[in-house]
C-alpha cells in the first residue's frame, strides 16, 4: 500500500468513526429531550421543578457537539477528496 493510500485508509476510518459518534450523540440528544419533556411534565404536579437545570445545557452542549463532529466530517472528506 503506498503511503497516499495508507492516509486515504486513515481518513475513512477517521470519517466513519466521527459518524458513529455524531448517530450517538444524536440518539443521546432525543434520550435527553424525551427526559426533559416528562420532568417538565411531572413538574406541573409539584411544587418545585423536577428538571435540573443542568439539562438545558446539556442539550446545548450536544447541538454543539452535533455541529462539531458534522464540520469536522466535512473537513475529513475534503482531504480525502483532495488526495
Amino acid at each position: 500500500m503506498t503511503s497516499i493510500e495508507e492516509v486515504r485508509t486513515s481518513l475513512e476510518q477517521v470519517r466513519e468513526l466521527l459518524a458513529e459518534m455524531y448517530r450517538g450523540a444524536e440518539s443521546a440528544k432525543a434520550l435527553l429531550d424525551d427526559a426533559v419533556s416528562i420532568l417538565a411534565e411531572s413538574s406541573l404536579n409539584h411544587q418545585e421543578s423536577l428538571l435540573p437545570a443542568e439539562f438545558g445545557n446539556a442539550s446545548e452542549k450536544l447541538v454543539d457537539l452535533l455541529t462539531l463532529f458534522a464540520r469536522n466530517m466535512g473537513t475529513v472528506e475534503g482531504l480525502t477528496a483532495r488526495l
